[in-house]
């Protein structure tokens, strides 16, 4: 019995500690104001299918199937696999994405990051050693009209 206890404080342990780290990651200087805000954590071992709408920051470690639509930034990461098309303003990728991205501001994909999919934003941040295998569409001028976008899904 001690020896469960103790391994399910260590585990309780480990997932407060990222949980932690991933909140620190978020402390993104964006115009010099601080956005600390999540609204929404899909954990490593987790599988959702369906529709997701969301506000301020999502992040997905897990496994995804679907529509997400938001109005903030979404995270994939590096356990997320996404079946799914996004529509949000900001994408970051450090997982895998299969489907069509549309960022109204920017999408970064980083090294261990790969979509598979067409892709339209009107910035793209892409690091060294990531994939990306679809069409790109980058535009300054365009802007994405999302709330048309999500009538279409």
């Amino acid at each position: 019995m001690i020896k469960q206890n103790e391994r399910f404080k260590k585990q309780v342990h480990l997932i407060l500690q990222g949980i932690l780290i991933r909140l620190k990651f978020l402390q993104v200087k964006k115009k010099n104001k601080e956005i600390t805000t999540l609204n929404t954590f899909l954990g490593k071992d987790s599988e959702f299918e369906g529709n997701v709408k969301f506000i301020n920051t999502i992040i997905i470690e897990g496994s995804f199937k679907g529509i997400i639509f938001g109005k903030g930034t979404i995270i994939v990461g590096r356990h997320g696999e996404l079946r799914a098309n996004i529509h949000a303003p900001n994408v970051v990728v450090y997982g895998k994405i299969y489907g069509q991205v549309s960022a109204g501001n920017k999408i970064c994909v980083y090294s261990s990051g790969s979509i598979y999919g067409d892709i339209t934003a009107q910035e793209f941040q892409i690091e060294k050693g990531a994939v990306i295998k679809g069409k790109c569409n980058v535009s300054f001028q365009q802007k994405i009209n999302f709330q048309k976008l999500a009538q279409l899904n």
